[in-house]
């Protein structure tokens, strides 16, 4: 073989080798077209959810970027707008990412069947959001109460657990004065209402009576997608009416600590320690009334939901101290105010205890109070009764 040509194959074959470990298919030699092609298959998860994100066009300055876990064949609007998929639908199936301006921004996720959500979110500049919907079919959490077995608890709270509870939630001194001191009380067995009224079922009273239906309600009608939310912006008088239409009658004071606070007297229905993600307040809530049930992890220990937070609810009782404090308030004993218990979504953490009282005119009506109703027994032992 003459000199050159074996010079010429040698040079070829350490060429070859060479294209080789650098991965360069012989496919792409014209174009270069695949250079280091395995590197897209061994990506790290983490990095291609981030190149995902890089996708979206934003301003780190002026933009945040939100991501938002959606329901399948849901419809979502940000800002009163829907939005579409990235497969260019109207109906998502997975999740949405977008670049959105720093400030307040109105999300709501809806589908039909289901009891549409809304939250207020704040966007911050070059900050990641993340949240989660999950929908619940219409009318899937109403009706129905527990049984609240006789017995011993303790109502109120000692000057000791004022203390520890400003230091670990918060709150000040004569924030909780009004639920001094602790009293051991003795009741009867008892039916609540597992869940909060709803707008539904005190629109069939309203359509039974011809009473006055709230003052939000146009045309005398449900707000849209607000059926299964607790009936709210009705007065203690209104309330009270209802619970009698419906053969029942408002909780005392007593009857509603118990069941929101169970056997061990916690300061939630699930403990002692406040978790912002398991119950509807102005700690990580969405700022307004959400369907009654939704937060199954802040169920109380006798079944009952949405006893912190959501809404404050009326009780039949009138302001009044307890034997033994030692602070008098103006409003102790007189034929008004009347109080309301449990915390809304309008309310911080301390606020939204089990022993928290709140007074309000029985003449006025709130945008965070509604209530939920009591029953005597009648000598039945049934865990659970139908309305």
């Amino acid at each position: 073989m003459p000199k050159k040509l074996l010079i010429q194959g040698i040079l070829s074959w350490i060429l070859l080798c060479l294209i080789s470990r650098a991965g360069i298919s012989s496919a792409g030699m014209g174009g270069m077209g695949s250079f280091g092609g395995e590197a897209e298959k061994t990506e790290p998860k983490k990095e291609k959810e981030a190149a995902k994100l890089q996708d979206v066009l934003w301003n780190k300055e002026t933009d945040g970027i939100v991501r938002i876990f959606v329901s399948p064949a849901s419809e979502l609007y940000v800002d009163g707008e829907l939005q579409k998929d990235p497969n260019n639908k109207q109906r998502f199936s997975e999740k949405y990412v977008a670049a959105m301006k720093t400030g307040k921004h109105t999300v709501k996720l809806a589908r039909e069947g289901f009891d549409p959500e809304q939250r207020e979110i704040e966007v911050e500049a070059g900050q990641p959001y993340s949240m989660n919907f999950t929908l619940m079919k219409s009318g899937q959490k109403t009706g129905g109460m527990v049984l609240i077995p006789a017995g011993e608890f303790t109502m109120g709270l000692n000057p000791g657990d004022t203390k520890w509870i400003i230091q670990k939630i918060g709150g000040e001194e004569r924030f909780f004065r009004n639920q001094l001191p602790t009293q051991k009380i003795t009741l009867p067995t008892y039916y609540l209402d597992k869940y909060e009224v709803t707008n539904a079922q005190y629109k069939k009273f309203v359509d039974a009576t011809g009473h006055k239906p709230p003052e939000h309600w146009e045309d005398g009608k449900i707000p849209a997608g607000l059926e299964s939310h607790p009936v709210v912006s009705v007065t203690w008088h209104d309330a009270a009416a209802y619970a009698k239409w419906a053969g029942k009658r408002l909780p005392t004071e007593a009857e509603w600590e118990k069941a929101a606070r169970g056997s061990g007297a916690y300061l939630y229905p699930w403990g002692d320690t406040f978790q912002r993600n398991i119950l509807n307040s102005a700690n990580g809530g969405p700022g307004t009334t959400t369907p009654v049930g939704k937060y199954e992890k802040g169920r109380g220990e006798y079944g009952t939901y949405d006893m912190a937070g959501n809404v404050k609810e009326w009780t039949a009782d009138n302001f009044k101290d307890y034997p033994g404090n030692p602070f008098k308030d103006v409003f102790y004993g007189l034929t008004e105010p009347k109080v309301a218990r449990g915390g809304s979504f309008t309310d911080p953490e301390y606020d939204c205890m089990g022993s928290t009282r709140f007074k309000f005119s029985p003449d006025s009506s709130y945008e965070d109070v509604g209530f939920r109703c009591a029953k005597d027994t009648g000598g039945r032992t049934d865990r659970e009764i139908p309305d």
